[in-house]
């Protein structure tokens, strides 16, 4: 495969994929309001969102970027491994250490999120919320640098659709 028709297909598969991965959220938004028993509810559900927001990336550490740029620094598929393999530990290392700071100060950042303690239930989710971002988002980098389009895809779609099923779980909880 020629390398312009490679970048033509990432362009659109990646591309697509992020118009998707925005679209899910778009068409569930009625779905979630309608079992959210009073706009506050609406409030909390997008400071769960901010959490898992904010969180992630601290977790991350522009690793995944660092990978991009290291796997390709020499033809080595050993060090490319290597590489990966590091990145995934150090990002399961610091996601489990936010997770279990915000676990930990739950009922202060509970205070700092929603101007009250009541709510330190809600920052625990965030911070298993995190926990699963980070590392699934980790988790996929060597497919798209291995150019693996329907894996990556699937497990994109997968994660969105569950991100979204798992938020709607827990409104049906309370």
């Amino acid at each position: 495969m020629t390398r312009a028709k490679v970048f033509i297909q990432n362009f659109f598969t990646y591309g697509l994929l992020q118009i998707i991965s925005k679209v899910i959220p778009f068409l569930l938004i009625p779905l979630i309001t309608r079992f959210l028993p009073d706009t506050a509810a609406f409030g909390m559900y997008d400071m769960f969102s901010l959490i898992i927001g904010m969180g992630t990336p601290l977790a991350i550490l522009g690793l995944s970027d660092a990978i991009y740029r290291e796997y390709f620094e020499k033809n080595d598929v050993v060090k490319g491994c290597h590489v990966t393999t590091t990145a995934h530990r150090i990002v399961l290392v610091t996601s489990s250490i936010v997770a279990m700071l915000l676990i930990g100060t739950s009922s202060f950042a509970s205070t700092i999120f929603f101007q009250s303690n009541h709510y330190g239930n809600i920052v625990i989710l965030g911070a298993i919320g995190i926990w699963i971002s980070a590392n699934s988002s980790i988790f996929q980098v060597p497919t798209r640098i291995q150019n693996k389009t329907r894996v990556f895809v699937l497990s994109a779609l997968l994660n969105s659709c569950g991100y979204y099923l798992l938020s709607l779980f827990f409104i049906l909880l309370g």
